[in-house]
């Protein structure tokens, strides 16, 4: 138990985790022929599966802690003009004002 008598989330999941796994073991304990290339290997489904999820989580950490490439901004060459916003439009005078109403 936890501090304060309270159990966290993390550890109700882990046991719920672990009787699942439990279960399914118990369940799928008759073996298959796995064949790769030239070799074949009996192996339980358990375990098939099980080694599976190890490699798929190992691999989805893999890919977590490779640092992202971000694009950089194309680089503006010495002489080349930054692309330009269009002009602002002038404010129009009271003058001009009422020559276009």
């Amino acid at each position: 138990m936890a501090k304060g008598g309270l159990v966290k989330v993390r550890d109700v999941v882990a046991v719920l985790v672990t009787a699942f796994v439990v279960v399914f073991v118990v369940q799928n304990l008759h073996v298959v022929d796995v064949q790769v290339l030239p070799w074949r290997v009996g192996v339980s489904v358990a375990i098939l599966v099980l080694a599976s999820f190890l490699a798929g989580l190992v691999i989805g950490r893999i890919a977590t802690l490779l640092p992202t490439r971000r694009r950089s901004p194309p680089a503006v060459e010495e002489g080349d003009a930054p692309a330009a916003l269009p002009p602002a439009e002038e404010e129009i005078s009271g003058e001009d004002a009422g020559e276009q109403a």
